[in-house]
């Protein structure tokens, strides 16, 4: 059940809430404010099973908790896979417009709390043959092309322009 959408909302965002007061008595409240949360990896493909809608809710109500517990506190994402490629561009851009002009699932009023953009870059290996006999062959175009769809998108989104972009997973070989 692990990809799955909680079936109660107030009970995952207790959960969270939990999670971060226990990390600040652990490891103390300037360590943590120094971590970027963020809900989930990758809610485009798989390791997410619900609808993009259930994970702005899941996002407003994580965020919602982390900020309660620690108001200093780092969030955002969304981690989409690639924005070159349709799913991470249409979840990204859902949730751009989500946290920006949408109605947030715990306040009711527009917009959701956003600290950073999230998404990947992957490269997309293959075996070629050479003058040296077979060899691997990055795409680091794939990935080039992938940093620079998700770059046009947030630009299309001017009132996010300065915050910070994270690629969270970079790298040519995929």
């Amino acid at each position: 059940g692990w990809a799955w959408p909680p079936d109660d909302h107030a009970r995952w965002a207790e959960l969270v809430y939990q999670w971060v007061t226990h990390a600040v008595e652990r490891y103390g409240r300037e360590e943590v404010e120094r971590w970027h949360w963020e809900p989930w990896n990758e809610p485009d493909i798989g390791y997410w099973r619900g609808t993009t809608e259930e994970y702005l809710k899941l996002y407003d109500y994580t965020v919602d908790a982390v900020l309660r517990a620690l108001p200093t506190a780092t969030v955002g994402g969304p981690h989409t896979t690639g924005p070159g490629h349709e799913s991470g561009s249409t979840f990204l851009r859902a949730f751009l417009e989500h946290v920006t002009t949408g109605t947030n699932y715990v306040t009711g009023e527009t917009g959701s709390p956003l600290h950073f953009i999230a998404f990947h870059a992957k490269g997309f290996p293959r075996i070629v043959d050479g003058p040296a006999g077979p060899h691997v062959r990055m795409d680091l175009g794939l990935q080039l092309r992938d940093i620079a769809a998700g770059f046009e998108i947030v630009k299309s989104y001017p009132v996010l322009a300065n915050l910070p972009v994270i690629i969270g997973e970079s790298d040519p070989e995929g």
